[in-house]
């Protein structure tokens, strides 16, 4: 939605206002990375039976895992053993 309004500023000739809103998008998208990575990390803190099995942190590194792919990355992507 966000860059269907940004497109319509551009055709409008709108830029000054183009410029503000693509800041505050810029804002909240980093926002939502702090909110989402905090997030995953407390709730790998607490004890909820289907994620106890898991070896700490797994769950955080399954959650930035994900964030990889979607950003471009490929699984397999990075550090070996």
């Amino acid at each position: 939605m966000l860059f269907l309004v940004q497109v319509r500023l551009v055709a409008a000739k709108r830029i000054a206002l183009h410029r503000r809103l693509g800041i505050g998008g810029a804002v909240l998208a980093a926002a939502m990375v702090v909110v989402g990575v905090t997030a995953a990390y407390l709730l790998d803190d607490r004890q909820i039976p289907d994620l106890c099995t898991k070896v700490k942190g797994a769950y955080l590194a399954d959650r930035l895992g994900a964030v990889h792919v979607v950003l471009g990355g490929r699984r397999g992507d990075g550090p070996k053993g």
